[in-house]
């Protein structure tokens, strides 16, 4: 199965409480022209500690971190309702909330838009547009209806 059909989608202000059918009452913008978005999911610290008897070292699990989403734009539309929201939101302090609705599952989190830049410009590179999320929430999975 591919992602074919996805679509990301963004909305200013963080979501509380941190669940679908909270995320699901917002009026999400799509952005437009989306190529990838990048992994989502927590990693977590590994808090290792070796035991001085048995030289066995014991892993636990420690913060978690939701890392950053980086995203590319075919093109760079800038009057794209989307990418409106989040020219302005690049670089700020405002979390944003995001949708990624996939063709079985669809994701929900929210974070900080930065870097927002344009690709390389040469004579073999597509015109195109990169930004990030740093991802300062959990990502709420659910079924796509």
């Amino acid at each position: 199965m591919s992602y074919i059909g996805g679509t990301l989608s963004v909305v200013s202000g963080a979501t509380s409480p941190e669940d679908a059918s909270t995320y699901g009452a917002k009026s999400f913008t799509e952005i437009g022209n989306v190529i990838s978005a990048g992994e989502i999911g927590d990693t977590h610290e590994d808090l290792a500690a070796t035991l001085l008897k048995t030289g066995r070292t014991k892993h636990s699990n420690g913060a978690k971190d939701g890392g950053e989403v980086n995203v590319m734009i075919d093109g760079e539309d800038f009057t794209d309702a989307g990418m409106v929201i989040i020219e302005a939101a690049n670089g700020g302090s405002v979390e944003h909330s995001f949708e990624l609705a996939g063709p079985t599952q669809t994701w929900y989190f929210y974070g900080l838009v930065r870097n927002l830049r344009t690709l390389e410009q040469d004579a073999n590179t597509k015109a195109g547009i990169q930004f990030t999320i740093a991802v300062n929430s959990a990502t709420v999975r659910t079924a796509t209806v």
